[in-house]
């Protein structure tokens, strides 16, 4: 599969980008978190970590990655979080470098600001999971294409989520792929009153297909962290059997430090 980043992905601009965040990956894993199924490449075998946890380098079984990309004004303006996506970009960018040669890796998209959810990466009209690169390209662009605008609905965004993930997983069951979203903010939910709401939200998520969906999520933030933003993601990521991480967006951030598959089976 050919995947080449100075020509896809908006070209020169990329370049930039991967030169830009050389940096070894500084992101700070939190108490909550088992850090060490992420950090840590030794296996039982299998091609599993200690917690039965499949290799994603190494591993054959078809992966599903939906990212679900925050949005939201904050993001620009006199205070930015992540002035013209350079870190979002970077992030995603650096992923799928790595993984650009495993045919098992399928990718989705979405963004999300104001009072609704955006599916960028189309599959026959449809938001889906695609791994033909024109195609994610494309996704990618209208990503790259949308203002950075608006608040930050995190109950629009879980509630695409879910419907991406149903629609594949009733589409291709016999596929028993493994679906890892990876949810990417800078604030707090403006569509919640309490973090406690979002914990029915993601657990009805996960339920679209058992023990096939993992819940990761990334707190980032510029200059100020302010922790108590943090509890949305936190929750989402504790029900989802996933990683939560809190990054700077000044540095970079290896996805490899993000995504948690989820678990198989350790016979």
């Amino acid at each position: 599969m050919n995947f080449n980043f100075t020509k896809s992905f908006c070209g020169f601009s990329f370049v930039l980008f991967i030169l830009t965040f050389q940096n070894c990956s500084k992101a700070r894993f939190v108490a909550d978190v088992n850090a060490e199924a992420l950090s840590s490449l030794t296996t039982n075998g299998n091609g599993d970590d200690g917690n039965c946890r499949p290799n994603a380098m190494t591993t054959n079984k078809i992966i599903k990655v939906l990212f679900v990309v925050d949005t939201s004004g904050s993001n620009g303006g006199a205070t930015a979080t992540d002035l013209n996506k350079k870190w979002r970009s970077a992030t995603i960018t650096n992923f799928m470098q790595q993984y650009s040669g495993k045919s098992n890796f399928y990718y989705g998209l979405i963004t999300f600001q104001g009072n609704s959810a955006q599916g960028q990466i189309m599959v026959n009209g449809t938001p889906g999971f695609s791994n033909d690169m024109n195609v994610v390209d494309s996704g990618y662009a209208n990503f790259l294409a949308t203002p950075d605008s608006g608040s930050t609905p995190y109950k629009a965004a879980l509630s695409m989520a879910k419907n991406i993930i149903s629609a594949d997983f009733m589409e291709n069951a016999s596929q028993n792929a493994s679906y890892v979203m990876v949810m990417v903010s800078d604030g707090q939910a403006k569509d919640y009153k309490s973090p406690d709401e979002v914990i029915p939200d993601a657990k009805a998520l996960t339920a679209v297909a058992p023990g096939q969906v993992s819940l990761n999520s990334v707190y980032y933030y510029s200059t100020i962290l302010d922790d108590s933003q943090t509890l949305y993601l936190r929750n989402i990521s504790s029900v989802g059997g996933g990683s939560f991480i809190i990054a700077n967006s000044n540095e970079v951030l290896s996805i490899n430090d993000t995504i948690q598959l989820p678990p198989s089976s350790c016979h």
